[in-house]
């Protein structure tokens, strides 16, 4: 198992550093190797447990988030513009390991709790996203925001319903995503040229109100194994409290922990209630077919591990990496991006990728435009999911 553990955390490195290459993608792509289904799954979890620590750093600094840390851009952008760009990166890693603590103290529990957790709202899940739905459009709170957000909610929701109910895409939701989030971003940052200088970080100590919004951050993770659609850590984030209403980096805490809790947790929801909710897991099924006891244990013990492991590197790679963009010109690394993610997609799914993906970012820029949240883009997923169990 050596071998396929060292390429994962290779591969997860990759595809953390590389906007666009998200861990559905890659594992999907991973299936097409020929090896053992076993270490194929092993391979799959470790790259994927290491790209959702990674991936903090070119949402903190390239300005290109994924769907799992979509809403990251906007407090971490925030502070790389504040010149605390090494502390986003430090109170992220920190909420990490933070969360490590705090989910082998709960996983027992979680196992115990998803099942009749998931028993108890599964003949609701229809209601239950829909006040979800009201409950993001009303923290906008001013009539007009609110109208817009909707707009938004329904716009994207009738992407996703035209493109996750048909088959003229093969990965509708990697072009997809692409364009609501990464092209978008790219789009407001077409001007920028370097980033300002870092201050270097002098107390590192964790102050008490991280550790609880670390703890909230956890328990948010694990419920949202219990719902489809909505497990991204921005839309849990903005459910709990507005952007506005917390320390930038508070919510990038918050975030950070949800994201590791939601994918640590999978394995469990998976072996639970036989529920696959992240792309990583989708595939470990087709690939072992639902986890025993034993094995789900050494997934989850093998997914901390390689979390861990990841946060020291994340640490590692910043310095290097903020010295390589204080040297090179944004507005041409951009534009290096912008071909790279286009060749991605038309890889993937040719021209009519492309094209969807145009849409997909035009529909991304309108929630600066309109001043509202990005999490109301999520209604590419939440729309289609709420109408098939409401309907």
């Amino acid at each position: 198992m050596i071998l396929p553990i060292i390429f994962g955390m290779v591969l997860g490195i990759l595809a953390g550093l590389l906007p666009g290459l998200h861990p559905n993608s890659l594992s999907q792509l991973l299936t097409y190797v020929e090896m053992d289904n076993f270490d194929a799954a092993i391979m799959i979890e470790v790259s994927a447990a290491v790209n959702t620590v990674l991936s903090i750093l070119p949402a903190i600094f390239l300005f290109i988030p994924d769907e799992q840390t979509v809403l990251s851009v906007l407090p971490g952008q925030r502070m790389v513009n504040e010149g605390n760009g090494l502390k986003a990166v430090w109170i992220s890693g920190a909420a990490v390991l933070l969360s490590i603590f705090f989910m082998i103290l709960f996983l027992p529990v979680s196992f115990f709790l998803t099942p009749f957790l998931y028993q108890t709202i599964s003949p609701y899940i229809g209601l239950v996203l829909l006040t979800i739905t009201i409950v993001y459009l009303f923290q906008e709170k001013v009539k007009e925001k609110i109208v817009s957000a909707f707009f938004i909610f329904i716009l994207s929701g009738f992407l996703g319903w035209t493109l996750l109910s048909s088959t003229v895409l093969r990965e509708p939701l990697f072009v997809s995503f692409i364009g609501l989030f990464a092209l978008s971003s790219m789009i407001f940052a077409v001007n920028k040229t370097s980033i300002p200088y870092q201050i270097w970080i002098k107390d590192q100590r964790i102050k008490n109100d991280l550790v609880f919004i670390v703890l909230v951050g956890v328990l948010l993770g694990g419920l949202a194994d219990l719902l489809p659609a909505v497990g991204s850590p921005a839309q849990l984030a903005t459910f709990v409290t507005p952007v506005a209403a917390i320390e930038s980096s508070s919510f990038l805490a918050l975030t950070s922990s949800i994201s590791i809790s939601h994918f640590v947790n999978s394995f469990v929801a998976l072996n639970t209630i036989d529920k696959a909710r992240i792309g990583p897991t989708v595939i470990i099924r087709n690939l072992i077919g639902k986890p025993d006891l034993q094995t789900t244990v050494f997934f989850i013990l093998l997914s901390l591990s390689a979390i861990a492991i990841s946060v020291a590197i994340l640490w590692i790679l910043t310095i290097p990496l903020i010295q390589f963009l204080r040297k090179t010109d944004l507005r041409l690394l951009n534009l290096g991006l912008f071909l790279y993610l286009a060749a991605s997609i038309i890889f993937v799914d040719g021209l009519l990728g492309l094209f969807v993906a145009v849409v997909a970012s035009a529909i991304g820029t309108l929630p600066v435009l309109l001043g509202v949240r990005r999490t109301h883009l999520m209604g590419f997923l939440i729309l289609p999911t709420m109408v098939f169990f409401l309907v």
